[in-house]
């Protein structure tokens, strides 16, 4: 027996102390690390736990003092800490050990001191790296979820059973015009008045007493006056209540707006004073307004779901040209006249396209405009049209003849009696000797055979008697040198080919006319020193080519000019052609000058007339 004595100097009870291999046993199956170290902080014993802590093997332990493998405290701190140890008799406390590795672990120390032949300290040491390091994390992890709580998009609150507000994020600050400090520690009676009689109340009242979860939508009026529409989840917890709360103000906006255009829509819809149809991608009506209701006859719910075509052709299948089906290949907006038999006119239908997000076609819009009358009128004024053309055309012919006999009575009565005159003039200057009336009889000569000259030419201004000679492509080759190469000093190249073509008086004139206009212009604008007049015919038509190189002209202007009314000009030439089912061109091709075409088709019957060669 061993009679111990503590720490504080006072007698312990006698008692058997148990053997050493025991107490080495018992060290040494410990879980925790165990040290017995000496005033001076030299480690005297160590058990295989505290090794495997440390990594060092008890062999280098036993050669090593406290303060190599604290981490925290100084030599000297260390023996400050031991002798407070050896008076205080014992103490808990956390540590860091620095390990063989270089590793910092953190320890949770508990140390005694004991006074056996001199006073040592021995310890045990567990292991609380991964305790710490735990809980940092949930630290960390608490302080983040805080985070995202304060600052969430939705509203989050906790209330206690006691009414309180127990916890506020950020949106429910902005969401309920109220500062933290008025929230937190106040009941909702105190922030609200009179809440114990809301229908939210109650609600909440339910999930807090039968812990129960629940969602639904409330507006609130706040005491600005101002309104808010949430959606409120409610969540039991042991506090109290968990609530979120998601303030959908502007989708409850959005969705009346919404409400309102849809609305709308249908009463513009079911507005519109011609047949309309809502169609999906099949052809299938999905909606039709009060006007198809009333033209077709039909309710509604049983027009709905049947084919367009069925409805307003009365056929089982879609018509030609039918812009429905040309709008599911363009993807874009397609009108097209048709006859509608169900409605029993002419109508201008209208399709239009209707996409989703994904731009895919979702559905068509139908309208049929009713053009009966205006199709009517059109053919009415076509036929006018017609009417005028072929009046213009007799008056031209009229107009051509009269000329023509004008200009035969100016060759035949005045042509020949100057010529007469000249005759006779000529006759008494070979009977006359007198210098003096030679002279007068030279200039009055010489003056009638001006005059004679003048005749002929306006004679040919008339009407070009080689038109009805020999032809329109002779006539206008002879008024081309004529009048344009030795009366203007203008190059004139011409050419010919192709079949010999019958062609009625009236395509003549306009033929012969047309080239006189285009050729007059040229002389009088265009500047040129060079024209090319080239005829190029076949069994079906008749093209003039006329090129210059001068100076141009604008020619998209000039080919605007059909819709220009003036005299005889380039607008008169078109309106001529096309009665003729021909056509003017002009092309600008400075700085080479300017070309144009003429082009009129042969008729069969045309081209078979033996009235005059071309």
């Amino acid at each position: 027996m061993r009679k111990v004595e503590n720490s504080m100097g006072s007698d312990m009870s006698t008692r058997t102390i148990p053997d050493y291999t025991l107490y080495k046993t018992i060290l040494e199956t410990s879980m925790d690390g165990f040290w017995l170290v000496d005033i001076n902080g030299n480690i005297l014993e160590v058990n295989n736990a505290y090794c495997e802590l440390s990594g060092y093997s008890r062999k280098e332990l036993l050669s090593m003092n406290v303060a190599e493998v604290e981490a925290l405290e100084s030599h000297t701190k260390i023996k400050k800490h031991i002798k407070f140890l050896n008076k205080a008799g014992s103490q808990r406390f956390t540590t860091k050990h620095r390990c063989k590795n270089g590793k910092i672990i953190e320890l949770e120390v508990s140390a005694n001191s004991i006074k056996y032949d001199h006073i040592t300290t021995f310890a045990f040491f567990r292991d609380i790296t991964e305790k710490i390091e735990a809980q940092q994390a949930l630290r960390a992890s608490e302080e983040l979820f805080r985070n995202t709580m304060d600052n969430m998009l939705e509203g989050c609150q906790i209330i206690g059973r006691d009414w309180k507000y127990l916890y506020v994020n950020n949106t429910v600050i902005k969401q309920s015009r109220k500062s933290k400090e008025e929230l937190l520690g106040h009941t909702m009676m105190d922030v609200y008045p009179d809440f114990e009689k809301t229908h939210v109340y109650s609600i909440l009242k339910d999930c807090m007493e039968h812990l129960k979860s629940c969602q639904f939508e409330n507006e609130f009026h706040f005491p600005d006056g101002s309104k808010g529409w949430f959606i409120l989840g409610v969540q039991p917890v042991p506090e109290g209540i968990f609530i979120l709360s998601l303030d959908i103000t502007e989708l409850m906006e959005i969705q009346k707006d919404l409400q309102n255009a849809k609305r709308d829509w249908e009463n513009i819809f079911q507005a519109i004073g011609q047949p309309s149809f809502i169609l999906d991608t099949e052809r299938n009506i999905i909606a039709a307004n009060r006007t198809t209701v009333k033209m077709t006859g039909k309710p509604e719910e049983e027009l709905i779901g049947k084919k367009c075509h069925e409805i307003l052709h009365k056929k089982d299948s879609y018509p030609i040209d039918c812009p429905l089906e040309k709008i599911l290949s363009s993807g874009s907006m397609e009108t097209g006249e048709m006859e509608v038999e169900a409605l029993e006119g002419t109508y201008l239908v209208s399709c239009t396209p209707i996409f989703n997000e994904q731009n895919v076609l979702e559905k068509i819009i139908h309208i049929a405009t009713d053009i009966t009358e205006r199709k009517k009128t059109e053919k009415q004024v076509m036929e006018y049209q017609k009417q005028l053309k072929q009046m213009a055309s007799e008056i031209l012919l009229a107009e051509e003849r009269e000329r023509h006999r004008i200009a035969a009575g100016i060759h035949d009565d005045i042509g020949q009696r100057l010529a007469i005159i000249k005759f006779g003039l000529d006759s008494l200057r070979a009977s006359e000797s007198r210098p003096e009336v030679l002279s007068s009889l030279k200039r009055q000569g010489e003056l009638i055979t001006n005059t004679l000259e003048e005749v002929r030419s306006l004679t040919f201004e008339l009407s070009n008697p080689l038109l009805y000679e020999i032809g329109v492509e002779a006539a206008i080759e002879a008024w081309l040198m004529d009048h344009i190469q030795n009366k203007c000093g203008i190059k004139c190249n011409f050419f010919s080919n192709g079949p010999k073509l019958y062609l009625t008086e009236q395509t003549r004139i306009i033929l012969f006319q047309g080239v006189r206009e285009l050729l007059t212009n040229i002389v009088k604008h265009a500047k040129a020193d060079s024209i090319t007049v080239n005829i190029i015919r076949t069994n079906k038509s008749m093209q003039i080519n006329i090129k210059d190189n001068g100076i141009g002209f604008n020619a998209s202007m000039a080919n605007k000019l059909k819709n220009v009314k003036r005299g005889f000009g380039l607008f008169n030439l078109r309106e001529k052609l096309e009665y003729l089912n021909g056509r003017l061109e002009i092309q600008d091709t400075s700085p080479k000058g300017t070309f144009a075409t003429i082009y009129i088709p042969i008729k069969k019957k045309e081209n078979n007339s033996k009235e005059a060669l071309s």
